[in-house]
């Protein structure tokens, strides 16, 4: 009738749902490629919308903002004085876990007197966008271990683990800590 529709692969585009091209006996060969495609598709799709983890209030290098903080989802738990004029900002937001658990997603922000962040902690589900939250620090690709990751770097030291359904660490710039400061005393969170 329409050789044209009758012939068309139904999988020309990943986002495509045609009807699939059937010939004697069943399914064509391509049917199942598509059925692959759409799959992954939606899978792929699923992940950039709900899984992907979002970043707290600001990069290291950066001045905190409780304005991007709110638009991300994270409420401005608590801010701190420490010693030698360093604030700490502590936010959190409360997720569902893939087993159906509530959990709290905490991440914690220091500042120095300037109001520049140079160091930051988190624990949660999953990490926060580290690329986005260590200013543009972070080598791509990071390289593959098993167990505790720890990276050095002149300007960026790394220290995060975890397992399954939980993942915590910390990161900072060596050269903006201020002498004489407690870096595990400042990094714990609440």
């Amino acid at each position: 009738m329409f050789p044209m529709l009758r012939d068309r692969d139904p999988c020309a585009s990943p986002l495509s749902f045609g009807r699939l091209a059937l010939r004697k006996g069943g399914q064509s060969q391509s049917g199942l490629l598509c059925t692959s495609r759409r799959i992954f598709w939606g899978g792929a799709f699923f992940l950039a919308l709900f899984l992907l983890p979002k970043t707290a209030g600001a990069a290291i290098g950066q001045p905190f903002s409780s304005r991007e903080a709110a638009r991300l989802g994270y409420s401005h738990v608590a801010t701190a004085s420490l010693p030698g004029s360093l604030t700490a900002y502590t936010l959190s937001r409360t997720v569902t876990n893939p087993l159906g658990h509530e959990v709290t997603e905490r991440i914690r922000e220091v500042a120095g007197p300037d109001g520049v962040v140079f160091a930051l902690s988190w624990s949660g589900i999953h990490p926060p966008d580290l690329g986005r939250l260590l200013g543009g620090r972070l080598p791509s690709p990071l390289p593959f271990v098993r167990g505790p990751r720890i990276l050095s770097q002149p300007n960026l030291e790394l220290r995060m683990g975890g397992s399954v359904l939980h993942a915590e660490g910390s990161a900072w710039d060596p050269r903006r800590i201020p002498p004489g400061t407690n870096l595990p005393a400042i990094l714990a969170l609440p």
